[in-house]
């Protein structure tokens, strides 16, 4: 079970059955937090638990690289523990129109 929402065993199969069809998963962490968590700790665990539930629960995932922001915001410290976890990269957004992460439509955070 995942520990932050209730999935069932037919949402799981229905992952394996997009992804083994050729859909992509990326992570979204476990609770929604904004930032991943209101400290490193809390985005750390939140990414790494996302991550590994991910690469247990679905058949034929060997490593999740990458990672969709909750509500599209990141801190400095989201960006480390993302990184920490051993993601490659991650979809942020501008929902909050953060000079920080208007680096066009892509690019490396500074």
């Amino acid at each position: 079970q995942f520990p932050g929402i209730n999935i069932s065993q037919e949402e799981i199969d229905f992952l394996n059955n997009f992804y083994n069809a050729g859909g992509g998963i990326l992570s979204h962490t476990i609770n929604h937090h904004y930032y991943w968590g209101e400290n490193y700790n809390i985005a750390y665990d939140e990414a790494i638990g996302s991550k590994e539930w991910l690469e247990k629960n679905i058949e034929n995932l060997q490593q999740l690289k990458y990672a969709v922001s909750p509500f599209h915001s990141n801190k400095p410290y989201s960006i480390q523990a993302l990184e920490d976890a051993g993601y490659e990269g991650f979809i942020s957004g501008i929902i909050h129109n953060d000079p920080e992460y208007l680096i066009s439509t892509s690019g490396e955070v500074p």
